[in-house]
């Protein structure tokens, strides 16, 4: 069974400080916790920062796994 979903193209709405808001909510996380959050929508919507964000997250996760297996 497969199933498409598409939805039309369209970019976050933004107030003001969000940008912000939404970094401070990243740094509150556990750094040593083993799940991560990526996406777009933490800085700008497009390919480049879902890409960038993705990296960024797969890093921090490499880190806190290695970090645990040598403990």
């Amino acid at each position: 069974m497969n199933r498409v979903s598409r939805c039309r193209p369209c970019v976050p709405l933004t107030h003001p400080g969000s940008i912000a808001e939404l970094d401070d909510g990243l740094r509150s996380l556990d750094r040593s916790s083993r799940i991560v959050l990526a996406g777009d929508y933490f800085s700008f919507g497009s390919t480049n920062a879902a890409l960038t964000s993705g990296e960024i997250a797969a890093s921090r996760l490499t880190v806190t796994l290695e970090a645990q297996q040598s403990n």
